[in-house]
């Protein structure tokens, strides 16, 4: 018995791989996604999936507070393959950047953080749009319109609560984050249309699904399920 449900899940695996491949190629045919884009971000496109790319291929991100911590979830947007990224900073790099912004040079001290490491994140991926900006988030916001996504870091309560009301009442997707030493925050509002896919945020468990012999070696394949309870194989 258990010998025949493994064999009808790893079936039931077997088609649903067969049918994401499927899609793929029914994706590229349609050019919903562009084959080239496809080719650059081919493994990101297995693991987060087509509708994920496709929303971040047509996304606007805005990232303020380009220190130590702003610089690297700049890195990773723009290496993730969003249509475009905006750096945005009010401060002027100090010597106290050198040890944390890669991006930020002794000759850079006095300077715009957002606007000297603008050209070089944007070296990262020639396929993302990065430019910078160095508005007020203390007055008018209506500019934050263009963007899907803001993330703020290095900033006053005061702010972050006037910016994320601005975006969930707009289904602007928000995060802010900072980190102290050793210690860390973070919050996310994705609005009031965030769907969640994933139920439980738990890893599936892993079964047997097969056993063979490769010349003195015995292989076990075994196959990670993400199987909710009540869930069923039909076979």
């Amino acid at each position: 018995s258990t010998l025949s449900s493994s064999s009808a899940a790893s079936d039931v695996y077997k088609r649903q791989i067969n049918a994401e491949y499927g899609r793929v190629r029914e994706t590229m045919a349609s050019e919903t996604i562009k084959p080239d884009f496809l080719q650059r971000y081919n493994r990101q496109y297995y693991v987060i999936g087509e509708r994920a790319m496709n929303q971040m291929s047509k996304s606007h991100v805005f990232i303020s507070g380009i220190g130590g911590l702003g610089v690297e979830i700049a890195k990773n947007v723009v290496l993730a393959g969003v249509h475009r990224v905006t750096l945005h900073d009010t401060k002027t790099a100090s010597i106290i950047d050198l040890a944390t912004q890669y991006y930020v040079t002794e000759k850079d001290i006095g300077q715009n953080r957002a606007e000297v490491s603008a050209p070089r994140v944007r070296e990262l991926n020639p396929y993302v749009n990065v430019d910078f900006s160095t508005h007020s988030l203390d007055g008018d916001l209506s500019f934050l319109s263009q963007y899907q996504c803001v993330v703020l870091t290095e900033t006053p309560l005061s702010i972050r609560i006037k910016v994320n009301d601005y975006c969930h009442s707009r289904n602007i997707c928000f995060i802010t984050a900072d980190t102290f030493g050793v210690f860390c925050q973070a919050f996310c509002d994705f609005g009031t249309n965030f769907e969640i896919y994933d139920k439980t945020g738990e890893d599936g468990c892993a079964f047997l699904s097969s056993i063979s012999r490769e010349d003195d070696k015995t292989v076990i394949t075994t196959i990670r399920n993400h199987m909710l309870d009540n869930d069923c194989i039909v076979k």
